[in-house]
């Protein structure tokens, strides 16, 4: 699964960080900023074809200083074999790998009787992700289920740390379900002792999760809803085009309530038995908020594309809008 996804052998580690400082004079032979290089100096010559007066300008300037006590955190390109920085950080450390990750992932697939799910880059191939997913399905009422997925986030980047999210799946409508669960913090750190109870905490943490999701998507299975009070809502989370507006905004208004009414009143098989409900209201606004408009995936780009569209599925609008709609909700 890490070799298909193009994330195996990152090789990330700790390298010495440089600022490129401008010193106000050529590196090379010492002329001030505006002033003629020496006629010795290399870097004034004209590179082929480029149009050069020989005067020093900032970029003869600059000097490479090592910054004390900070590091670049430096990956192998497992495609390309570049260099790539992806972060910094404060200390040196051997970060955890993606395969070290991977391998938590595989002991709690058996212990939790699930099988492999997706794996792929993530924020512009900066880090990544793997994940599974439980065999058995979480029950809602009589008439629905979901699937819990565990996704393993591999990350250095400031904001954005590595960690176990657990993510239920609505198949009928392949919607990433936003229920808000708290994620797992993992350590940066490659420590073999530390995956162990890192896996045993996610483990009971998935099992709590499913039996959260549970109770909370029955509840909601259970309360009724109106019409109005459904387009309500929606007119919250979209805000309706105004008269002086484009005819597209108004057309894509037009389009989208259509679309969230039909699903809400459980119109199509994959709503069927939930309509009415503010079960029905929250699939019908994730569904929309997640597929619509539908872009049609290039065959040049299909892996980028569906990169970008896990990404946004787990972290970007349509996940917001998910989880404003779900806290209105449950009120």
């Amino acid at each position: 699964m890490v070799t298909k996804a193009g994330l195996k052998d990152w090789d990330v580690r700790p390298e010495p960080a440089f600022a490129f400082v401008p010193t106000g004079a050529c590196v090379e032979c010492g002329k001030a900023i505006g002033v003629k290089h020496k006629a010795d100096c290399f870097l004034g010559e004209a590179e082929p074809g480029e149009e050069f007066d020989g005067k020093v300008d900032e970029n003869d300037t600059t000097e490479p200083m090592e910054i004390p006590g900070y590091y670049a955190l430096v990956r192998t390109n497992p495609s390309t074999g570049r260099r790539e920085a992806i972060g910094g950080s404060a200390r040196q450390f051997t970060p955890a790998a993606i395969e070290d990750r991977a391998q938590m992932l595989t002991d709690m697939a058996k212990q939790l009787n699930a099988k492999y799910g997706a794996a792929g880059p993530l924020w512009s191939n900066t880090a990544g992700f793997v994940s599974i997913r439980q065999a058995d399905p979480i029950k809602v009422g009589k008439v629905d289920e979901l699937e819990m997925r565990v996704v393993v986030v591999c990350s250095l980047l400031p904001g954005k740390p590595s960690q176990v999210l657990f993510s239920p799946v609505r198949p009928a409508s392949a919607t990433v379900q936003h229920f808000g669960l708290a994620p797992q913090s993992l350590d940066a750190v490659s420590n073999p002792s530390s995956r162990l109870s890192e896996g045993s905490q996610a483990i009971a943490a998935a099992q709590a999760a499913v039996e959260e999701v549970t109770e909370r998507a029955g509840k909601l299975l259970a309360a009724k809803m109106t019409l109005t009070a459904f387009g309500e809502l929606c007119n919250e989370l979209w805000k309706p085009p105004s008269d002086t507006a484009n005819t597209w905004l108004k057309e894509q208004h037009k389009v989208r309530k259509s679309m969230l009414e039909m699903l809400f009143f459980g119109d199509y098989d994959m709503f069927a038995g939930i309509g009415r409900t503010r079960w029905a209201a929250w699939q019908a606004i994730q569904t929309v908020a997640e597929h619509m408009p539908h872009v049609p995936i290039k065959d040049d780009d299909k892996d980028a594309e569906l990169a970008r569209r896990a990404e946004q599925a787990l972290f970007g609008r349509s996940a917001s809008i998910a989880a404003e709609a779900l806290r209105k909700l449950e009120k």
